[in-house]
């Protein structure tokens, strides 16, 4: 983008606002026009633009002692027309020297700077309105009110009247008439308000009030809060510099070191008594009562918290409302580690109510022991066996205890004839289980066959289905044609494990199907046992095969071979390693997750 200078009107050198009532006020703005074009040299038509305004003593470089901003939108050929000082008035009397004009257009500075020139009327014009028509050796210079001479001597005083902007009654070097604008008070730069600063006859000091109640009293009539800023050189001036005391919501009080640093607090020649460190830790120093830092109840003198060190290392005490020791948490006097005791009642004891020690005598072992009045619970963690856990009679029953084994049994004294065509239910047993696990069902009983010519031959196994036999229960009895006929007797014990996903009500059955003969089932008991861990792999039964037949005659085999039987003590070893690492991360868990809650 490029912007080409139009017109600029006669710029004056020095603009001092004129005091005199009787004479014009000299324009403190200037009109300023400029073309804007494009790369091309194109015209910007019709187009918003942001324009900055910048005031400097150098062609290069230094900091503008004048800005101003425009928002303006350009003509039909491209040209804006702004006034400069009409939202911030021009005082070239700040600038004693040359002054150069920088423009920035929607974030671009056209280079070079412009050196500010006057026309060639504007010298005398400007000196006239100042010097009110009078030559410039009619007034008296800076040197020769700063050196004794005829203008200073007492026979001929100076007509206060004539000098600007000091107060009537200011005749004689003190203030007589008192009031805004006095010489107790200073007024804001533009008038309004007034005795922004005010000093009383006590000589107590007041920013914005006169009714002091301090030595310096900060007051805002508004609602915005008041502040009180100390900075320097190496923190900087601005609103975020240094420390700051402010009143806030009226109410509410903040000090705040903005630079990211400590507060310390000072007492006596003087010496820091209290740090609170930019990272937000306090730290208290070494105070001369019952602890190192004392936190107290109105209206009580005694502490309710009370924080101290001695030779062991930190102690912390709380006590009630009537100054009673209920517990204190510190170090362990006889080695490493903490100790932390709660008592029961308004008399503390070290042997009544809550005692927690992380290393109890120097075991290094933790020790919890709970005290009533009639009965305690105690866990000692250098002890072992059931010394290491010792509970009132009575403390725990079976319904607290939500995943320890559990069994149910069933014994049927009347005998169970088999059918034909269909599995017949023996006896049946439900058990209800606290959660996922194993239940391993176990059924006995006496078998009776009728052989009276021909074969005897059933199924009988134990199942989940009332309708079926897992095909590794299909428990074939036979007694083979050729046998003599008479009434046999066998026993029969069955037996496998089924996994259960989840808590709930599972049911078993003890089967048997007839496929000829006359067999009976007698002394029936089914019986099942839950278990909520496995110590190795377990292979759930094989469900029934449909159309496969029911015996598949094979070659006998031999045993486990020295190689298989170390294959699995590998395989139950690897398994029992991952249980206790899967056990060991869901306590870290819940470990992490009660952190997280406290």
């Amino acid at each position: 983008m490029r912007a080409t200078i139009l017109l600029s009107v006669v710029v004056l050198f020095a603009l001092a606002l004129l005091s005199s009532t009787g004479v014009a006020q000299f324009p403190h703005t200037m009109n300023y026009q400029v073309m804007l074009t494009d790369d091309l040299d194109q015209p910007l038509v019709d187009q918003s633009v942001q324009l900055v305004f910048r005031m400097y003593e150098l062609e290069f470089g230094g900091s503008p002692g004048w800005t101003e901003t425009h928002n303006t939108t350009t003509n039909s050929i491209g040209v804006v027309s702004v006034i400069l000082g009409s939202t911030n008035p021009l005082s070239f009397a700040e600038f004693p020297g040359l002054l150069w004009l920088e423009v920035e257009v929607d974030g671009e500075i056209m280079s070079p700077r412009r050196e500010l020139t006057a026309a060639p009327y504007a010298f005398d014009s400007f000196g006239a309105h100042q010097l009110a028509g009078l030559p410039g050796d009619d007034y008296t210079t800076d040197a020769e009110l700063s050196t004794p001479g005829t203008i200073n001597q007492p026979s001929n005083p100076v007509d206060w009247t004539k000098l600007k902007n000091v107060p009537a009654g200011f005749a004689d070097g003190e203030d007589e008439a008192g009031g805004a604008g006095d010489g107790h008070s200073l007024d804001a730069d533009d008038g309004s308000p007034v005795d922004a600063v005010y000093v009383d006859e006590d000589g107590k000091v007041g920013i914005g009030l006169t009714n002091i109640q301090h030595t310096l009293h900060v007051h805002k009539a508004s609602s915005s809060d008041p502040s009180i800023g100390l900075t320097n050189s190496s923190s900087g001036g601005t609103s975020s510099d240094g420390v700051m005391l402010k009143l806030t919501s009226g109410t509410g009080a903040n000090l705040q070191n903005h630079e990211n640093g400590n507060l310390t607090f000072w007492t006596g020649n003087p010496a820091a008594r209290a740090r609170l460190y930019s990272d937000g830790l306090f730290e208290v120093g070494s105070l001369q009562k019952t602890g190192a830092l004392d936190i107290l109840r109105a209206g009580i003198s005694d502490p309710v918290v009370s924080c101290y060190s001695d030779t062991y290392g930190g102690h912390v005490e709380v006590y009630d409302e009537a100054g009673n020791l209920a517990g204190q948490f510190e170090v362990d006097n006889s080695g490493t580690g903490g100790h932390l005791q709660i008592s029961r009642d308004d008399a503390y004891g070290t042997e009544k109510g809550i005692d927690l020690n992380g290393n109890w005598a120097a075991s290094e072992e933790p020790a919890l022991r709970i005290m009533g009045s009639a009965r305690g619970a105690y866990f000692f963690m250098d002890y072992t066996g059931s010394s290491s856990v010792q509970l009132p009679a009575d403390a725990i029953n079976d319904a607290e205890i939500l995943n320890e084994p559990g069994v149910a049994s069933d014994v049927k004294t009347t005998s169970v004839g088999l059918g034909t065509g269909s599995y017949t239910t023996i006896t049946s047993k439900s058990i209800t289980v606290p959660a996922s696990g194993y239940v391993l069902v176990m059924a006995g009983c006496t078998i009776r066959a009728v052989h009276g010519g021909g074969m005897s031959d059933a199924d009988i196994g134990v199942s989940d289905s009332p309708s079926s036999l897992p095909s590794t229960q299909m428990m074939t009895f036979t007694i083979p044609s050729a046998t003599a006929a008479g009434t046999y007797r066998f026993p029969g014990a069955y037996h496998t494990v089924f996994p259960v996903a989840a808590a709930g009500t599972y049911t078993y059955y003890f089967l048997g199907q007839e496929y000829s003969g006359a067999i009976s089932i007698w002394d029936i008991q089914l019986s099942l046992a839950y278990f909520p861990t496995a110590y190795t792999s377990v292979d759930p039964p094989l469900p029934a095969r449909e159309g496969a037949a029911r015996h598949e005659e094979q070659e006998p085999g031999g045993g486990l071979s020295a190689a298989e039987i170390a294959a699995e003590q590998a395989e139950a070893q690897a398994f029992h390693l991952a249980r206790i690492e899967r056990e060991l991360a869901e306590i870290k868990a819940e470990v992490d997750a009660m952190k997280e809650e406290g």
